[in-house]
C-alpha cells in the first residue's frame, strides 16, 4: 500500500524527523516515548484514540536510515499480531518535499484494513507536524 505526503520542507528536514527518533516523537500524533535499545533498535510507546477512550500499548520496532537517498525504513513487530514494514523515501520539490511512504502489513484482513486506516489518518498528521515544525 503506498501514500505520498507533501510537505512544505526541505527533505534534509524531513529525513531528520523520521530517522532521529527524539525528533520523531515530538512530531508523531499517537506515539508518546521510544526507547533506545541500541544499533536501530527501540520500544514504540503508543496511545491509540478510539472513541472515548485510548488504548496503550508497546512493541518493538527497528529503524534504518540511508542519509544517501533519503530512505528511512522501519520494522514493527506489533503485538505479536501485525507485522509493519514502512518504508519513507523524501524527494526534493522545489523548498519542499514529497515523501512516498510504502507500507507493507502482514495480519489478518480485519485487522490489516484498520491497521491501514490509522496509519494513513494518523501519517497524515504526521506530515504536518513535521511542516509546522521549527
Amino acid at each position: 500500500m503506498n501514500i505520498s505526503h507533501f510537505v512544505h520542507k526541505k527533505p534534509e528536514a524531513v529525513f531528520a524527523y523520521l530517522s532521529d527518533m527524539q525528533k520523531f516523537v515530538g512530531v508523531h500524533p499517537i506515539i508518546y516515548k521510544m526507547v533506545d535499545l541500541g544499533q536501530g533498535n527501540y520500544q514504540v510507546y503508543e496511545r491509540l484514540p478510539l472513541g472515548f477512550t485510548s488504548f496503550s500499548f508497546n512493541y518493538p520496532v527497528t529503524v534504518k536510515s540511508q542519509r544517501e537517498g533519503l530512505v528511512v525504513t522501519m520494522n514493527a513487530d506489533v503485538m505479536k499480531l501485525a507485522m509493519i514494514e514502512m518504508k519513507f523515501v523524501i524527494e526534493p520539490d522545489g523548498d519542499s518535499s514529497v515523501v512516498n511512504e510504502t507500507v507493507q502489513i502482514a495480519t489478518s484482513f480485519p485487522l490489516k484494513a484498520f491497521i491501514w486506516k490509522e496509519c494513513v489518518r494518523h501519517h497524515t498528521r504526521l506530515f504536518k507536524n513535521i511542516a509546522l515544525a521549527e
